[in-house]
């Protein structure tokens, strides 16, 4: 994020739902909201993965798209082709991500 944009309001939320059908969280997943000039930003301290929007909701929504995109990319690419920052975070996503058993049935 760029360093020259005013943060007006940053607050911590515990994430208990990624609004996916085919992920669930096995465990509250703590994430920043900050508003800056132009839009709320909703970021992750444990990856580095991030999600915008015109409102809170907007950017949790892309934020949970966002971090089932990465799981389905890291899980796609395995850790023998990931770096070791991607596999640290790979790593921590499956604990505390899960596929439901409609992903299951779809790869059956």
């Amino acid at each position: 994020m760029p360093t020259d944009i005013t943060i007006k309001q940053s607050k911590q939320i515990l994430l208990s739902n990624l609004r996916s059908f085919n992920l669930r969280l096995k465990q509250p997943l703590l994430a920043l909201i900050e508003q800056n000039e132009k839009e709320f930003v909703c970021d992750c301290p444990d990856v580095d993965i991030y999600g915008v929007g015109d409102t809170e909701q907007e950017a949790i929504v892309d934020f949970s798209e966002n971090l089932e995109d990465s799981f389905y990319l890291f899980k796609k690419e395995g850790e023998k082709n990931l770096g070791k920052q991607m596999i640290h975070i790979w790593r921590f996503l499956e604990t505390i991500i899960e596929e439901t058993d409609a992903t299951e049935s779809k790869t059956s």
